[in-house]
């Protein structure tokens, strides 16, 4: 082998090896653009899911606070009515010259005991 076809010979050797590292660098290369965008997709999914969990969190906040703010007025207002009607009985009472019984008169105190306490709601999400 002349010195000239063995310097081709290398020569091409080398070309070829250097198109090999080429093109495991290109691919190397793309893995990693691959994988970058993987990761970004993921990133958004997971963003999408926990925006898509706050939604339905605060739509429930809003219902269970609706729901609650009704109650409480539902039960203030039967407080009311109880506590006019506890002191119409007491009234009655007195103008018998009796005590009112002790199971009316407790009634009247503990009815702060039932009331709709919504107050911690905002505790709850805030």
């Amino acid at each position: 082998m002349s010195r000239l076809s063995y310097n081709k010979s290398v020569l091409r050797n080398l070309a070829k090896s250097q198109d090999k590292t080429e093109l495991t660098s290109e691919k190397i290369e793309l893995n990693k653009i691959s994988d970058l965008k993987k990761n970004f997709n993921e990133i958004v999914k997971i963003s999408e899911k926990s925006q898509a969990i706050k939604i339905k969190l605060e739509q429930d906040f809003q219902a269970t606070q609706k729901e609650l703010t009704k109650l409480q007025d539902k039960s203030e207002s039967l407080i009311k009515s109880l506590r006019r009607e506890v002191m119409d009985i007491d009234t009655i009472f007195k103008d018998l010259g009796q005590k009112m019984p002790n199971e009316i008169s407790d009634m009247f105190d503990e009815t702060s005991l039932y009331s709709v306490d919504k107050s911690n709601l905002g505790n709850i999400y805030g």
